[in-house]
């Protein structure tokens, strides 16, 4: 009877560990989280007041820490602020960050095609999971190399997962596009096709 009841006393307090820990777990993944997130806004923020030198930045007060990267892509409409890692790098992956896609080319090069993709799920690494809140002529920018790069969102189309995709642009703008996978149909994937309207100082 004595074993029976420490038995049962030892089942209470380890389901309570084990609750405890679950929520010190989820806790310390939203705050780094939301640690990243505030960091991506400063950045966003120095970008617009013209404090960039070669693309580093210091992305936090308390630690003096830069990151190199190669851009910043930022659309407000859902909150979203990436940073953009040269092609060759290591930290340009779909598990890590957003990727960048060849053959990319940057809005420096006439008639410019950056392809980005992203995953679109609920973890850290889902940077595209609002994306399909997006409609047509919704903002989206880039800060490239000293420069703002305003784009309009101008046609979305999904495609079957083959492991290509196909980018409809007009061969004569500078285009940004924009890839997640379709939440709803995970077969399909979703571009955006945004077109540059504006480039600013």
């Amino acid at each position: 009877m004595q074993k029976k009841k420490i038995n049962k006393i030892l089942s209470i307090l380890g389901i309570i560990l084990i609750i405890f820990g679950s929520l010190i777990l989820i806790y310390s993944i939203f705050i780094v989280d939301t640690v990243n997130f505030i960091d991506n806004k400063n950045i966003v923020r120095n970008l617009e007041k013209n404090n960039i030198e070669n693309n580093k930045i210091n992305v936090s007060k308390t630690n003096n820490k830069t990151v190199d990267y190669k851009a910043i892509l930022s659309i407000p409409k859902i909150d979203l602020v990436g940073k953009i890692y040269d092609i060759n790098s290591k930290l340009n992956d779909v598990s890590k960050n957003i990727q960048v896609i060849s053959p990319s080319t940057f809005p420096d090069v006439e008639n410019s095609n950056l392809i980005l993709a992203s995953h679109s799920g609920n973890s850290k690494i889902s940077y595209f999971k609002n994306l399909d809140k997006l409609i047509l002529d919704d903002d989206v920018y880039l800060y490239y190399q000293d420069k703002k790069y305003e784009y309009k969102v101008k046609d979305i189309y999904n495609q079957e997962k083959d492991g290509e995709i196909e980018i409809i642009k007009n061969k004569n703008t500078d285009t940004l596009s924009l890839i997640t996978c379709d939440k709803n149909d995970k077969r399909y994937q979703i571009v955006f096709i945004c077109e540059l309207v504006e480039t600013s100082n």
